[in-house]
């Protein structure tokens, strides 16, 4: 699985609270998996993915309840959803409500995850400056 973005874009971007940084740290998101596009969004929270994200793989794998994203941008939860399988963890998408990731290990969600919220945090600190580290903790 791999979380991918396009036309990063901070130009929204105008106060240094969470709220805005979460709202207005954006990019175009493809979510792949086996080189085949499971999802696309254009303008999306990035930066607030990436954090939860990170969050949801803090946790024990033991512990972890499937993964969904509540944005502060977005109307209701994001359809994609990370949720345990037998045998690891797959992407499904509830709006067209069939499962469309192959089922994958933690260890390899988990690894795309980090690699992504290193990739989004680099870029949001190459973009606004280095205050906008303490949000990527």
């Amino acid at each position: 699985m791999l979380f991918a973005y396009s036309r990063f874009d901070t130009s929204d971007l105008h106060y240094r609270g969470r709220g805005d940084v979460f709202v207005n740290v954006e990019a175009d998101l493809e979510v792949v998996d086996d080189g085949i596009v499971l999802c696309a969004w254009k303008s999306f929270p990035v930066a607030e993915l990436a954090v939860a994200l990170r969050t949801w793989k803090a946790r024990p794998e033991a512990d972890r309840p499937d993964f969904e994203f509540l944005s502060l941008s977005l109307e209701g939860r994001w359809p994609l959803r990370i949720c345990r399988a037998p045998g690891g963890w797959q992407a499904i998408d509830d709006a067209v409500r069939i499962v469309r990731g192959a089922v994958r290990p933690a260890a390899e969600i988990d690894t795309a995850i980090d690699d992504f919220a290193r990739k989004v945090r680099a870029e949001s600190v190459r973009t606004a400056g280095s205050w906008i580290e303490e949000f990527f903790v």
